[in-house]
């Protein structure tokens, strides 16, 4: 089956061939009696249908199809599933591929202007304080999302609807007739919101390294994850144990993957301190010495349930941090910077102290592959995982931390 990647905006054109069902040597179906040949392209971490579109049929016996996608097609990074659907007289259908569908992943590419009718809703997600200059706006956007947005006294901002920019200018329409906009001195004209919103709320933060996202997989319930794709580069987690699974409606309904006795690992990612991983999980048993991250060549242990010396949360790069007792779903931020290191549960700071000064040689998800290869037991950990990203910086993105919670569904 198909793997394409792309760059976000390119032009890609997808050939495939129709096969005929049951056939054993992957006869192809003849398309010259069909009605025409659907395709449909999807972006299942946000629902939307991308691509509903008909397709060529460039060769009718041989069952060859083609379809060329660009501009606001490829627009949306991530991965998303793309199938054809023949249609013949009478309501028959034929799938294209007859099982799963063809992978398609687009992926971040150097800056680029984008115009603005091609922002789906959410792609532009604010919260907290930009400096001059950081935002440059052309068009117009409706139904801006300012997030939690307040104003230099810390209360929400209210009826904003609209922003109009132009060059450097920029005002605000309100969606309620003889309503005002609640702008003032916080929406200005100088090409920048200030003292409103900080970062860019949903992008990965600066220095990403690794980026693990289970909404991103195109899988069925139940199913082995023998690999899982890394967003953000090369360092897919590829080397299994055990039977990792796919869960559909894991954590707060959204998909994980289900680790209890099973593990997946990779050898290739190197982060040296300071780094910061943020981790989405649900741990389902008590404190019992589980490891749901660990380094293979260099140790670094995150969301280590302890349960000898404390029984709580603990993260591990040569000295013990520890943290809170509680168990179940969570978004743990955890940095590893020396004495500096810290720990974050559910956006609140739950830990500051030395962490050691180990770097991250490695990646495991589900036990400890370093202490395992080192004399040590597995420690495996019954948790279902949904996302991980590991980032080269000591600083925590706190807007990136709230789209998390905001994204799984996590509540403090």
């Amino acid at each position: 089956m198909a793997k394409i990647e792309r760059k976000q905006g390119d032009t890609i054109t997808v050939s495939e061939t129709f096969e005929r069902p049951g056939s054993r040597s992957s006869q192809a179906l003849d398309l010259s009696d069909a009605q025409s040949v659907k395709i449909y392209v999807d972006h299942p971490s946000s629902g939307d249908l991308v691509v509903n579109d008909t397709a060529e049929i460039t060769d009718a016996a041989n069952g060859m199809v083609e379809y060329t996608l660009g501009g606001t097609q490829t627009a949306r990074q991530g991965q998303h599933r793309l199938e054809f659907v023949a249609e013949f007289a009478g309501g028959e259908t034929f799938s294209y591929p007859q099982t799963g569908f063809v992978s398609l992943k687009v992926t971040d590419s150097a800056a680029r202007e984008l115009p603005i009718e091609e922002l789906a809703d959410g792609d532009v997600n604010l919260s907290g304080t930009l400096a001059a200059g950081d935002v440059n706006l052309s068009g117009t956007l409706t139904g801006l999302l300012l997030g939690d947005a307040a104003d230099v006294a810390g209360n929400p901002l209210q009826n904003v609807d609209t922003v109009t920019a132009s060059g450097t200018a920029i005002s605000v329409d309100s969606p309620v007739a003889g309503q005002s906009p609640q702008t003032e001195t916080h929406l200005t004209t100088k090409g920048y919101v200030d003292s409103v919103v900080q970062g860019l709320g949903g992008q990965e933060p600066d220095n990403t390294v690794a980026h693990y996202d289970a909404s991103q997989l195109s899988l069925n319930d139940g199913d082995t994850v023998s690999v899982w794709p890394d967003e953000q580069g090369d360092n897919d987690l590829d080397t299994q144990t055990g039977s990792p699974t796919y869960v559909e409606s894991g954590i707060n309904g959204n998909p994980a993957i289900a680790f209890d006795g099973d593990a997946l690992e990779v050898t290739g990612l190197s982060v040296t301190q300071p780094n910061t991983t943020y981790l989405v999980f649900e741990y389902h048993g008590g404190f019992d010495g589980g490891r749901v991250l660990s380094g293979v060549s260099g140790r670094q242990l995150t969301a280590w349930a302890e349960r000898t010396e404390d029984v709580n949360w603990r993260t591990f790069a040569g000295g013990d941090l520890n943290a809170s007792t509680d168990l179940g779903i969570q978004q743990m931020t955890a940095v590893f910077d020396g004495a500096d290191s810290s720990i974050r549960e559910n956006g609140v700071e739950t830990s500051v102290g030395d962490a050691g000064t180990n770097d991250l040689g490695g990646l495991s998800v589900g036990y400890d592959s370093y202490g395992y290869e080192n004399g040590e037991g597995r420690h495996y950990v019954d948790a279902y995982v949904s996302e991980i990203v590991v980032v080269n910086s000591g600083s925590v993105n706190l807007g990136f931390e709230n789209h998390l919670l905001e994204k799984w569904g996590i509540t403090a």
